[in-house]
């Protein structure tokens, strides 16, 4: 499942999405191009990318996290969760200006 806070994504929002459907079992190219939402050349271009970096592995039509590659999901993941809660923070900023105001 996708879920962004801005309206385009970034190469790490690309790469977190690509890794969290592999990890729910949605590994091969098309389910991960369905699942995170990419076109196929988009999709090949990082596939590529994270095989020459060992952050994911192929074997038979599936696509495997690699150690090296649950590291860096994991600190997506934590930085995801760092811009949900950077993103409350500006919220409540513009609530407090915006009662301000009235």
């Amino acid at each position: 499942m996708v879920i962004m806070l801005t309206a385009k994504r970034n190469k790490y929002d690309i790469i977190y999405n690509i890794l969290q459907e592999i990890s729910q079992g949605h590994d091969t190219k098309s389910a991960i191009m369905k699942y995170a939402n990419l076109s196929f050349t988009l999709l090949k271009k990082y596939l590529q990318k994270l095989e020459t970096l060992g952050i994911i592995k192929e074997q038979e039509g599936r696509y495997k996290i690699t150690e090296k590659g649950e590291q860096v999901f994991k600190l997506l993941e934590e930085m995801r969760k760092l811009e949900v809660q950077l993103y409350d923070i500006m919220n409540e900023i513009n609530n407090i200006i915006r009662q301000e105001e009235k």
